[in-house]
């Protein structure tokens, strides 16, 4: 019996450790932040400081050095901050019961080197910040995504003719 609370404590204890490192990125940040690194990750999608979508959502991806957490950040105009993205995510429990919590759109880069992060896309222009933390280092990318709608004009604008 002692072994097992001792291997339940242990449990408890590495877990306390890896969420506090998952949530070691602030929760707003300035937009005239800039990093103290390069090369933590290099960003495939977007190709660039922005792209368009007619989807709903869009997916940021790319690689980087194994133990980057990567945090995506949305641009709020009415606080004039870039804003920790946040997903509802619904669990199932043994006993059967429904939970719901919100998460932080992030993730820490495993033996892989790759990652990736889904977000939802308003209509328009969508303003979005990758924060990547590693050891002290901050490495920040910015883009826009447009969101157009699946009519005649948008997809004119979409072949850049006004």
């Amino acid at each position: 019996m002692k072994k097992i609370i001792l291997s339940f404590i242990m449990l408890i204890s590495v877990l306390s450790v890896l969420c506090i490192t998952a949530f070691a990125a602030p929760d707003t940040v300035a937009p005239d932040t800039v990093g103290n690194a390069s090369g933590l990750v290099t960003v495939t999608n977007p190709n660039g400081s922005s792209d368009m979508s007619f989807d709903n959502s869009y997916v940021i991806s790319g690689y980087g050095e194994v133990g980057t957490l990567v945090t995506i950040y949305t641009y709020n105009p009415a606080t004039g901050l870039y804003e920790k993205l946040y997903k509802t995510v619904t669990t199932v429990s043994e006993a059967g019961v429904y939970e719901t919590a919100q998460q932080a759109v992030s993730c820490t880069i495993g033996d892989s080197t790759l990652f990736l992060n889904t977000v939802n896309l308003n209509s328009g222009s969508n303003s979005f910040m990758l924060y990547a933390e590693k050891d002290g280092l901050v490495q920040i990318f910015k883009f826009f995504v447009i969101k157009h709608n699946y009519n005649v004009i948008d997809v004119i604008r979409s072949w850049g003719v006004s």
